[in-house]
C-alpha cells in the first residue's frame, strides 16, 4: 500500500505552476487499522453478547425470586408478628431482596458499558439511605461493628437505585479488604455548598503507586491478590456521581486503610 499526495504549487522566482508528488509506503500502517477494525468488530460481538446473556439470565433470576418472596411473605403472615417462622420468613425475603439487588448491579455494570445508564433524580433525604445501606451489611456481617454519623443535612437531588448500590459497593468493599472484625465508620455532613460522605476502612489500604488507577475499569490494586474481584465496581461508583454533578475521592495508607468520599452538590 502506498500513499501518493499531489499538490499544486507556485515557484516563488519564477511564478509558474508546479506538481510536487509525495509518495509514502503505509502498509504497516494500512494493515494495522485493518487489524484494529476487526479487533473492534469482535469487541462489540462480545458487548452484546454478555448484554443479552444478563438480560437473560437476569429474566430467569428474577421469576424465582418473586415466586420465593411471595411464598415467605405469605407464610410470615400465618405464622403470626411473633413466631420464629415469621423471622425466619422475613429472612428468606430479606435474602431474595440482596439476590435481587445484585442482579440489579450486575446490569447496572452492563448499562455503563453500553452508556445506557437510566438516570432519575429526585429531591430526597441521603440518611435513610446510608441507613438503609448499613442495615442491609450488618444483616450480612454481624460480626463487624458499623459506626454512622449523620448531620443536619439539606435535601440532594438524587437517584436513590444508582445512591444504594454505591454505598453497597463502597460497603462491601471496606468490609472484604479489612482483617475480621475490624470496624467501618460512615459520615455524612453538610461542608459548604456540598455533602460528603465518606466510609472508612482499617484494611489493606492502597499501595500509593496504584492510586490514580483506582476507578479505572478492570483494574485492581496489587495488593488484591487471592481476594474475588472485578475492578468493576469503583468505576461504576464514579460513573454514577458523575451522573449527579458529584465526585469521588480516595484517601489511602497501604496497611492502614482507606477512605471513600462522595462529594455530592446542593442544589
Amino acid at each position: 500500500m502506498h500513499q501518493i499526495t499531489l499538490r499544486r504549487l507556485t515557484d516563488p522566482v519564477t511564478g509558474r505552476l508546479s506538481l510536487m508528488i509525495a509518495q509514502q509506503d503505509v502498509t504497516r500502517a494500512h494493515r494495522m487499522e485493518r487489524r484494529l477494525q476487526k479487533a473492534l468488530v469482535r469487541e462489540k460481538a462480545v458487548v452484546e453478547t454478555q448484554r443479552l446473556f444478563l438480560s437473560v439470565t437476569s429474566h430467569d433470576f428474577r421469576t424465582p425470586l418473586t415466586i420465593i418472596d411471595g411464598a415467605a411473605r405469605r407464610i410470615g403472615r400465618m405464622a403470626g408478628a411473633d413466631s420464629p417462622i415469621a423471622e425466619r420468613a422475613a429472612a428468606i425475603r430479606a435474602t431474595a431482596r440482596r439476590m435481587a439487588q445484585a442482579i440489579d448491579r450486575t446490569l447496572g455494570w452492563s448499562s455503563i458499558a453500553e452508556g445506557k445508564v437510566a438516570f432519575h433524580p429526585e429531591l430526597a433525604d441521603i440518611g435513610p439511605m446510608v441507613e438503609k445501606a448499613v442495615a442491609n451489611q450488618r444483616a450480612l456481617h454481624p460480626d463487624r461493628a458499623f459506626s454512622v454519623e449523620l448531620g443536619e443535612l439539606p435535601a440532594l437531588l438524587l437517584d436513590a437505585g444508582l445512591i444504594e448500590r454505591s454505598l453497597d459497593n463502597l460497603l462491601s468493599n471496606a468490609v472484604k479488604y479489612s482483617p475480621a472484625g475490624a470496624g467501618v465508620d460512615v459520615r455524612c455532613v453538610r461542608r459548604g455548598k456540598r455533602v460528603e460522605l465518606s466510609v472508612s476502612d482499617h484494611g489493606i489500604g492502597v499501595p500509593e503507586a496504584d492510586m490514580r488507577r483506582m476507578f479505572t475499569r478492570f483494574f485492581r490494586a496489587g495488593n488484591t491478590r487471592g481476594t474475588k474481584g472485578t475492578g468493576i465496581g469503583l468505576n461504576a461508583v464514579k460513573f454514577y456521581m458523575g451522573l449527579h454533578g458529584g465526585k469521588v475521592a480516595l484517601r489511602s495508607v497501604e496497611g492502614e486503610g482507606s477512605t471513600f468520599t462522595l462529594s455530592f452538590p446542593i442544589k
